[in-house]
């Protein structure tokens, strides 16, 4: 439904959400099977990086959650961004602490109130 409302709408904004998104499920896919895979060698580099407190970001199963969860994010973004495109109102993307995000433009907030 998504890549077919964009096509429809023709915005490059949209297809750069939606590719960020995507890649972030990709590249937490990846992640997660390195770990899946390599986990004695993983788990060697873990403890030898663990006193400088660095073993934390080595769970590489914890990035596939991570990244996972932003990748949803990003892709109902784009589902929000698509949709408002699609029916003729103004929105633009921000980035705000969370992200990307599909915000009415500050035109179309003046309309509302």
């Amino acid at each position: 439904m998504d890549i077919r409302l964009n096509m429809r709408v023709g915005s490059k904004e949209g297809w750069k959400i939606f590719g960020i998104g995507f890649s972030s499920f990709i590249l937490g896919f990846i992640l997660w099977n390195i770990d899946n895979e390599f986990c004695t060698g993983v788990r060697k580099i873990r403890s030898q990086l663990n006193p400088l407190g660095l073993g934390p970001v080595t769970q590489l199963h914890g990035w596939w959650h991570i990244l996972v969860g932003y990748g949803n994010h990003l892709h109902i973004q784009a589902k929000i961004f698509h949709r408002q495109k699609f029916l003729g109102d103004d929105v633009e993307l921000k980035v705000t602490l969370l992200g990307l995000e599909a915000m009415p433009s500050n035109e179309n907030k003046g309309k509302q109130k």
